[in-house]
């Protein structure tokens, strides 16, 4: 491993554009955001909200995630009556 010596000069130029970076880059690059969550809630039984038990788990679930304040960074879609095909090719 060998050493460069590095004068005072080009140390204290270098120092100064590093800070100068991490100071504007927060400037630059703004607030990040995570992108909203999709979920599908697939069920095989019809769309009734008493008795079947997709629909009593996707209300359920909507209602948890709205009350812990997921409600806007999670969305879910709920398909009954098999629209997204039989429950062996869901699964798969």
């Amino acid at each position: 491993m060998t050493l460069v010596p590095v004068s005072r000069r080009t140390f204290l130029k270098s120092s100064t554009a590093v800070t100068a970076g991490l100071v504007l880059s927060p400037a630059i690059i703004g607030r990040a955001e995570a992108a909203t969550l999709k979920l599908k809630c697939s069920s095989s039984l019809p769309n009734d909200p008493k008795f079947a038990n997709g629909r009593v788990y996707y209300d359920n679930l909507v209602k948890n995630l709205k009350g812990n304040g997921l409600g806007e960074q999670v969305e879910v879609a709920f398909f009954p009556d098999n629209q997204l095909g039989q429950e062996i090719d869901v699964i798969n």
